[in-house]
């Protein structure tokens, strides 16, 4: 027999505790009184919390108090309010029952500290729950996201029960609950920690594919990261993004990239999962192009729109290539009212009788300034001529027939004094988001809202389209 699992029956008869930290040193008045308080009660006096409860009737340090608050709330069936209603009575548990650990009950009748089931020839193990944990929406959020990567058989996910001639052994499956593993084992999850070891050893010396989580859900990146490593998973990348595109160019993020088995490439069979419930998911349209693609997206949250106002922003897609037509859809979507072919008196009323006319191709005031816009050919008596109109006090835009749009949108920008400069722009923050776009063009402030305005040439597919639309962009083609 391995000499890791022989027991002294002397043991049975001894009380044996999980190792704690050091008690605080305590004025002889203060001693710790956790000796006494087993299986009693305690009413609440004004000023009490629980944390100074179980510094002072059990004599614990602080970071131990802190760590055990959950349990006694739990025991005690206090819900999740802070504060204690002065003359209640809570019972104050045994501080081995307090740490979740069981009972242990010998064929002889001697108790101590590690089984209960007295109906056995031998010795017995049953971790059970006797107050449930909090956070069992947690654990069926996990359920169903495993779900949905490992179909569960019924003998990979049943509860564990080992039973032989020299002992029996149990696990309450509320409160450890049992995963299947992608090699064929099955996880336990332990989210308080609280399997003591000899009993980790006797399952895992049953079942060699059996391992043991001890990680708490509520921390989501680091439960998951543990039960994936020991789901035993072809391969599992964390961090993972992928873009597809160029310009624009769609970001997709996910916390995990999930390869089942070795096949998973092949067969586009790869799972994007995403625990992270401060980011919205991935909506429907991109899982389905994702889909095509083969991914499988997995969020462990739904869906939402939280903060969204309809059509806050606005996306403008200028798809003329020559300038005039640019410099028109510009002023359209700044919404600046113009003129055609207007006629300018370059020498003023005071001018003896003589007028010069000079035609300006587009004109428009702004804010107390007048602007031109010029379509300039290369004459160098129109260039003469606009000059002397930015001596008279005209802020004038003169474009060329090789300007681009990029070009075009610059020379707007810089007259009309607006703070704004073309480049690839991130439509939105991906710190909410899984994922994102980003594209060539300008953003502008919207005066009319608190929005933005966006300015770009770039051809908009139909997803990019809809991702803008969902994320309150509304697109305007010109």
């Amino acid at each position: 027999m391995d000499p890791k699992f022989e027991l002294d029956p002397k043991a049975l008869d001894k009380k044996v505790l999980p190792t704690a930290s050091p008690a605080p040193a305590v004025r002889p008045s203060e001693k710790p009184r956790h000796a006494s308080v087993q299986g009693t009660t305690y009413t609440i006096k004004p000023g009490d919390n629980l944390f100074k409860i179980l510094i002072r009737e059990y004599g614990l340090n602080n970071d131990e108090a802190e760590k055990l608050v959950p349990r006694f709330r739990d025991i005690n069936r206090l819900g999740s309010s802070k504060s204690l209603q002065v003359g209640k009575t809570i019972q104050l548990p045994s501080l081995n029952k307090l740490r979740g650990g069981a009972e242990v009950t010998a064929r002889r009748g001697g108790k101590g500290k590690l089984l209960v089931r007295k109906d056995q020839p031998a010795a017995s193990f049953h971790l059970d729950n006797d107050a449930r944990e909090g956070g069992g929406g947690r654990m069926e959020t996990v359920r169903q996201v495993w779900d949905s990567l490992l179909p569960a058989s019924s003998s990979a996910s049943a509860p564990v029960d080992i039973r032989s001639d020299s002992y029996s052994l149990s696990l309450d499956p509320g409160r450890y609950p049992v995963f299947p593993a992608a090699d064929g084992g099955r996880i336990i999850v332990d989210r308080e920690g609280t399997i003591p070891p000899l009993v980790k050893s006797l399952i895992m010396s049953q079942d060699p594919k059996t391992r043991v989580v001890a990680e708490n859900p509520a921390n989501r990146r680091r439960f998951f990261s543990s039960l994936l490593a020991a789901a035993k998973f072809y391969s599992v990348e964390e961090d993972f993004r992928m873009d597809f595109g160029i310009d624009p160019k769609l970001t997709v993020l996910a916390d995990y990239k999930i390869e089942k088995n070795a096949d998973s490439l092949m067969r586009n069979d790869i799972v994007l999962l995403n625990v992270n419930d401060t980011r919205r998911g991935i909506p429907p349209v991109l899982a389905g192009f994702l889909q095509s693609k083969g991914f499988h997206a997995v969020d462990s949250y739904p869906v939402y729109r939280e903060g969204r106002h309809g059509e806050q922003h606005r996306v403008f897609q200028v798809t003329a290539r020559d300038p005039q037509t640019m410099a028109d859809s510009l002023m359209k979507s700044l919404a600046v009212p113009y003129e055609v072919d207007h006629g300018i008196n370059l020498l003023g009323d005071n001018a003896g009788g003589v007028r010069l006319m000079v035609r300006a191709d587009r004109y428009f005031e702004k804010e107390g300034s007048r602007y031109v816009v010029s379509f300039f050919d290369g004459d160098p008596v129109q260039y003469t001529l606009m000059r002397l109109l930015e001596g008279g006090g005209y802020r004038v835009i003169l474009l060329e027939a090789q300007d681009d749009f990029r070009k075009v949108a610059e020379k707007f920008l810089a007259r009309l004094r607006l703070p704004g400069n073309f480049a690839m722009h991130n439509l939105w923050s991906q710190t909410d988001s899984s994922y994102g776009i980003q594209m060539s063009g300008v953003i502008l402030r919207d005066g009319k809202s608190e929005g933005r305005i966006f300015l770009t040439d770039r051809e908009i597919d139909p997803l990019v389209k809809d991702l803008l639309e969902y994320n309150d962009f509304k697109v305007v083609r010109e």
